[in-house]
């Protein structure tokens, strides 16, 4: 990944363009766009591609930038809304969809969506996939048309260049909490006190908030 800001933030724009382009759309599709940044002061790096991409300032998406920790060398993240219609004359919508997931805690919203989905006619095929091992490589090599999986362990697949694209997400940020007993009223109260860590999830991508947690 790109050390340097305008690089990256470049690429990032570039992701975007390719992305809608692999299904047909163009960046006109975009409705919304949200920009994650680890600094805002770098906004106007962010205005030069932004503008490049969306010169009629009468017809823009609306835009909304948000600043804070990405975790590892993330300089940028966008999420973006589009609506790409781009069924040629006879051509008919998918009406099977497979989607693959690793996890049991995604069943419950994946049930959920597999019967809403059926009231439109669709029929959403739902795969347990082994935990561990391979996973993305089902997506790329076309066993499955989508994953479900968490943010993180998507947006860290894609920053090693595999091309996977966040369609939906619950959360954008990182979403994990510390639970304590009521007596603790401030971080200075966890001195000597035994703190229990899961040992997978989004915070093998956070290594220094565990670090300072784990000497607390």
């Amino acid at each position: 990944m790109p050390a340097d800001p305008e690089t990256q933030i470049a690429n990032a724009f570039a992701n975007v363009k390719a992305s809608l382009e692999a299904v047909g759309g163009t960046t006109g599709d975009i409705g919304k766009m949200t920009v994650f940044l680890a600094d805002r002061n770098m906004r106007d790096l962010v205005n030069k591609p932004w503008l490049a991409m969306f010169p009629n300032e009468h017809d823009r998406p609306v835009r909304h930038t948000i600043g804070g920790p990405l975790g590892g060398n993330f300089i940028i993240q966008i999420e973006f809304v589009a609506v790409v219609e781009n069924n040629a004359p006879g051509e008919q919508a998918m009406s099977t969809i497979r989607i693959l997931y690793r996890d049991y805690d995604r069943a419950p919203y994946l049930f959920t969506l597999q019967a809403t989905a059926k009231r439109y006619g669709l029929d959403l095929v739902l795969e347990k996939a082994e935990l561990g091992g391979r996973f993305p490589e089902f997506l790329l090599e076309g066993s499955t048309d989508f994953l479900a999986e968490n943010y993180w362990q998507l947006q860290a697949l894609r920053a090693k260049g595999q091309p996977l694209v966040s369609l939906a997400t619950a959360v954008s940020t990182l979403n994990e909490k510390l639970f304590v007993h009521p007596s603790v009223r401030a971080v200075g109260d966890l001195r000597g006190k035994k703190l229990a860590i899961r040992g997978i999830g989004p915070s093998q991508t956070h290594p220094q908030p565990m670090a300072q947690g784990s000497r607390a």
